[in-house]
């Protein structure tokens, strides 16, 4: 039987306000990854926990499980129908939601860049599959945020509650008003 193991090889590390991230390099998926630090300003300035403080925002994420992770240009943080079990925060960075198309072109969608949120609408719901790849257009730093997690800060802020069912409301409205101008 083969065993693998996942070695992580220091590269770098970076110090700014409110943060401390050790870079290592995942030899056996070849990701960038970094330790679980979080910047709690930078996240604050996310539309989902729009007027959260910092030090509010990391009483509410430290009581719950979540990560960060960076990814190098190029890479696939999400793939098409793929089941979206966790919100991706863009922290630094963007990415890019791409789709291929019937005749197998690849159609970029939109840009996200930090600090937004990656496909917030496909998180809860019976059929929460990504609908397009999600791909770093350069170094991506990204906190993921279990489901359950986002169901605990939301219990615990009506603040981050509010502004998620505003920016679903606001997609929907979007959505709705593009489907009335193209027909």
């Amino acid at each position: 039987m083969e065993q693998s193991y996942n070695i992580a090889i220091p590269i770098s590390v970076s110090i700014d306000t409110n943060s401390f991230f050790f870079y290592f390099v995942d030899l056996h998926k070849g990701e960038t990854i970094a330790s679980k630090c979080m910047n709690y300003a930078i996240l604050c300035k996310c539309p989902l926990f729009h007027g959260i403080m910092p030090e509010e925002m990391e009483g509410l994420i430290s009581k719950h499980p979540h990560s960060i992770r960076s990814f190098v240009k190029g890479s696939v943080l999400a793939s098409r129908d793929e089941t979206y079990t966790s919100l991706m925060v863009v922290l630094e960075g963007s990415v890019k939601g791409e789709m291929v198309d019937h005749s197998g072109r690849v159609v970029k969608i939109e840009d996200i860049a930090a600090p937004r949120p990656i496909a917030p609408a496909f998180l809860f719901g019976q059929n929460n599959k990504l609908p397009v790849d999600v791909v770093a257009n350069d170094v991506v730093k990204v906190a993921i945020i279990p489901r359950a997690s986002m169901i605990g800060i939301m219990q615990a802020s009506s603040q981050v509650l509010t502004n998620y069912l505003d920016m679903m409301s606001n997609r929907a409205t979007f959505l709705s008003n593009k489907l009335y101008f193209l027909s």
